[in-house]
């Protein structure tokens, strides 16, 4: 596969309008947080296109991988996703909102510090990356609430 390229876009919102045409809001790939858990309640919401030099069917994969973990560490999340490629002369596109999931503050750091957490959306189609989209969580330090004396 010479030619394999694509995008993936991680986003608040995003829609196919009745022309076929993508509606994407609110795309991100840092958060900021004085929070210990990140919830991803709703699930992350991931844009997709690619394109390939044959039609038929591919089988794309999408890995969600903790960049500060050893590379040979499994991802935190793999989603398997049949794809059916009809004209190699224009891209394939779909979205996909995966399960929800928490991200954490990682452990044995101190909660008075800033703590950057490094994770990846990739999608492959075999051993093909096609595209990756970083997502960076910086932890801040958490304020503790003040109480009346």
């Amino acid at each position: 596969m010479n030619e394999v390229r694509g995008a993936v876009i991680l986003c608040d919102h995003l829609d196919q309008m009745q022309n076929g045409k993508w509606l994407i809001v609110g795309t991100y790939t840092r958060l900021m947080t004085k929070a210990e858990v990140v919830h991803f309640s709703t699930g992350a919401k991931l844009y997709v296109r690619f394109q390939v030099e044959h039609t038929g069917a591919h089988a794309l994969e999408l890995l969600f991988i903790d960049r500060d973990q050893p590379s040979n560490s499994e991802p935190i999340m793999r989603i398997g996703v049949n794809v059916e490629v009809h004209a190699i002369d224009s891209p394939t596109e779909f979205s996909i909102v995966t399960q929800p999931f928490t991200i954490s503050r990682p452990a044995g750091r101190s909660r008075d510090a800033t703590v950057v957490s490094t994770f990846t959306w990739l999608a492959k189609v075999g051993d093909h990356e096609l595209a990756s989209c970083p997502l960076i969580i910086q932890f801040n330090p958490v304020e503790e609430l003040l109480r009346p004396g």
